[in-house]
């Protein structure tokens, strides 16, 4: 039997399928996919009802997949993205964090932020992970029109504010971007006047971690929130 929750979901899943503007056929096509109907009627035999949210997500990237033949970790955070609503999210989070909270004194953070144009269409990618590497929790989000490196600030912003939420001791964060991290260390000023501001922020935040260090990595050992800062242009700029 469908319950009220799911019928609720694939409600809430049709309106955001309507943004994508997709053609009538591959509407229809990705609504059989899943099980569901234009009226948001839910075949009780079908994936909408019987599979796990992960199935979901497999089925949906699939189909971006196959649309835009684009690149597959991309796809899977844009039907992450499309799947299930903010609201859902948050509900999850608090979830999470009221369970596991205690033990979550300490958070490996990886940031990045990306520009195209730079300035141009940007996004910031934020990855959590708990002290023995399990993941917590992802973040990919649009930001506007902006450069890369207001960008990799407003990412940093993102994963303190987390981490406050998870009411973390001791934080480590990772990022990418050498002129961030110099410059939080104190070895570079901050000579633009529009990071300054964000320079301020991140300072006074990171005072509220009882230990923290932050750190440059390589581009490739970043590459889920580099994904996730892509993804998070991609899912304005393409509808």
């Amino acid at each position: 039997m469908v319950t009220r929750s799911k019928r609720l979901l694939a409600t809430e899943f049709l309106d955001k399928i309507k943004t994508l503007n997709l053609p009538e056929e591959e509407n229809l096509l990705l609504l059989n996919m899943l099980g569901i109907n234009e009226l948001g009627e839910i075949n009780e035999f079908g994936p909408w009802e019987k599979a796990t949210r992960t199935e979901l997500k497999v089925i949906l990237a699939a189909f971006f997949y196959r649309l835009e033949k684009g690149n597959w970790e991309t796809e899977k955070v844009r039907a992450e993205q499309v799947l299930f609503s903010e609201k859902q999210e948050e509900k999850k989070s608090l979830t999470d964090k009221e369970l596991s909270f205690k033990t979550l004194d300490s958070l490996l953070v990886y940031t990045d932020g990306a520009s195209r144009g730079n300035p141009g269409d940007a996004g910031i990618g934020v990855v959590v992970y708990d002290e023995k590497g399990n993941l917590i929790q992802e973040v990919g989000k649009y930001l506007g029109k902006t450069t890369n490196n207001v960008a990799e600030y407003s990412a940093l912003i993102e994963g303190i504010k987390i981490a406050k939420d998870f009411k973390a001791k001791k934080v480590k964060f990772f990022l990418d971007s050498e002129l961030v991290v110099k410059q939080i260390k104190g070895i570079y000023k901050v000579k633009n006047k529009n990071l300054l501001s964000l320079y301020n922020q991140v300072i006074d935040q990171l005072k509220q971690f009882e230990q923290f260090t932050i750190e440059h990595v390589p581009r490739e050992q970043n590459k889920k929130a580099d994904q996730l800062a892509n993804a998070g242009i991609d899912s304005f700029v393409k509808k």
